[in-house]
């Protein structure tokens, strides 16, 4: 069903999968990799950890954040009674900055809301709006917050990745499953819930849990 060889009953310390859905067996990483996860594990248990980025597809979840955020500071505008051609000026400076295409909705190449931490991406919201709206930061910040599950219509990478990680606790005795994410920890929460992975995941870390944002940087 998914791909996997009996060979995996030989338990390895760890599996790493890639953003091409391959994985490889890494039992010499183990110690190196655990660690910058802070995982409190027993070193002999073997683990299997998907780094940021190799479980799903988020490109749903960044199109409704662009378009929910673009709403928001819209709204906010006009509440500051600014002119329409002041509040159109300001969008395209938001929509340039975070790598928004507004006429075609898609998310440009390189785009910081496609490989920038979302700290760095409301970082980068405020600067645009910081000298035209008041308490800019707060405002971003509480947007972003309260913006629901954008996550909702997000695919995972595997079409069955609930029955993956089935027959990698099935064909690899006492594994552990980890995520390691850049992602902050409800969204998280979210795709975990949205794709049926919650009684298969055993430790998910994320951005701001742990020494180094990324495993996979």
């Amino acid at each position: 069903m998914c791909g996997l060889s009996d060979n995996l009953s030989w338990s390895p310390k760890m599996i790493i999968f890639d953003k091409d859905g391959k994985f490889f067996f890494a039992q010499e990483r183990k110690a190196v990799l655990v660690s910058r996860i802070t995982c409190p594990f027993d070193d002999l248990i073997p683990l299997c950890v998907f780094l940021s980025g190799t479980l799903g597809d988020c490109t749903q979840a960044l199109h409704t954040w662009c378009k929910r955020m673009s709403q928001r500071i819209a709204e906010e505008c006009k509440n500051h009674n600014l002119e329409s051609h002041q509040i159109l000026s300001i969008l395209s400076i938001f929509h340039s900055t975070v790598g928004w295409d507004a006429v075609n909705e898609i998310i440009l190449p390189s785009a910081i809301v496609s490989s920038g931490t979302w700290q760095r991406i409301l970082d980068a919201t405020v600067g645009v709006l910081n000298g035209h709206i008041a308490n800019a930061q707060q405002k971003v910040e509480y947007w972003h917050d309260t913006m629901g599950d954008i996550h909702a219509n997000d695919e995972p990478l595997v079409s069955d990745l609930a029955g993956l990680m089935r027959t990698l606790k099935q064909q690899c005795e006492g594994i552990l499953i980890a995520i390691c994410t850049s992602d902050d920890r409800r969204a998280t929460n979210a795709c975990i819930k949205n794709w049926g992975l919650e009684d298969l995941i055993d430790v998910s870390t994320c951005k701001n849990e742990m020494n180094e944002a990324s495993l996979s940087k």
